[in-house]
């Protein structure tokens, strides 16, 4: 008698495990709370001109640039990686209007291209979470699949306020726009 009773119960939980997959995709509560919230990525190197953005990673999986300190336009906000190429017309990707966790230390930011193909960019933070809000070292894992991609061309350091409606000052920003 107890098997019968089993019997639906096992089946429903085969059956569910097919329909519904087994959710590698979902990440871990722990592992998105260290991305959610706003980033402020700034220059490493220093030369003429200086670039940060702040950026917001939503829980719901949005990205938004909320501020730039603008001094190379719009088109040239931190939140982008190169092409490894030489060639003036290789593509140059930005962050995208989505995001997700792999674990707790990487990131994948949707990748709207120049050369109009989307292309995923995998992010790996090096850093302790610890670091977070002293500055995170992120390495780019892979764009679109293809290694070898580069940060803006003078670095960029990730910053996590301590604030989610944080000012560009709050979080370190040398200028408050």
């Amino acid at each position: 008698m107890k098997t019968s009773f089993l019997l639906p119960f096992i089946f429903g939980q085969v059956l569910g495990t097919f329909a519904c997959g087994d959710n590698d995709m979902d990440p871990p509560i722990e592992a998105t709370e260290r991305f959610v919230g706003q980033w402020l990525i700034s220059e490493t190197e220093p030369h003429a001109l200086y670039g940060e953005s702040l950026f917001r990673f939503a829980a719901d999986g949005s990205v938004a640039m909320i501020w730039d300190a603008g001094l190379y336009g719009e088109m040239h906000s931190q939140g982008h990686v190169r092409h490894p190429s030489d060639d003036l017309d290789a593509p140059v990707c930005f962050f995208g209007a989505g995001w997700r966790s792999i674990g707790s230390e990487r990131m994948v930011i949707d990748g709207a291209c120049s050369d109009n193909i989307p292309r995923p960019i995998e992010l790996y933070f090096v850093s302790d979470a610890a670091a977070n809000s002293a500055g995170a070292t992120v390495e780019i894992v892979n764009v679109g699949g293809e290694t070898g991609w580069l940060p803006p061309r003078w670095g960029w350091t990730f910053k996590k306020c301590q604030r989610i409606n944080s000012s560009p000052g709050d979080c370190g920003a040398l200028t408050d726009g």
